[in-house]
């Protein structure tokens, strides 16, 4: 996914989850065994993505791990209940986050 991002902290964080989310894929091809590593790159994906986010909805991310804290702290929302970002739509309930194609 290409993007660009006028914010270079904003672009930081979104290109570190890119990592994490590549790293994730990459060691789901390797087996059951290293569930533990994909797990935690998955995390670490969506933290990232969560906190970069918030920095481009000008919100200073808290300093949590916590997705549910993370999710919740975003409080720029559409009617839908979606946070615009580019061309995506970001659910926020903390029980589906996934993106969607917009448009």
């Amino acid at each position: 996914m290409r993007r660009s991002h006028a914010d270079p902290e904003v672009e930081s964080y979104l290109r570190k989850a890119e990592r994490d989310l590549a790293t994730a894929v990459r060691m789901s091809e390797s087996g059951p065994e290293f569930a533990d590593i994909i797990c935690f790159h998955a995390e670490q994906c969506a933290e990232k993505a969560l906190k970069g986010l918030m920095l481009a909805l000008r919100q200073v991310p808290p300093r949590t791990h916590d997705l549910v804290v993370l999710l919740q702290a975003i409080t720029k929302l559409d009617d839908r209940g979606a946070v615009g970002f580019g061309n995506y739509n970001w659910p926020t309930s903390p029980t589906l986050f996934w993106p969607t194609r917009s448009g």
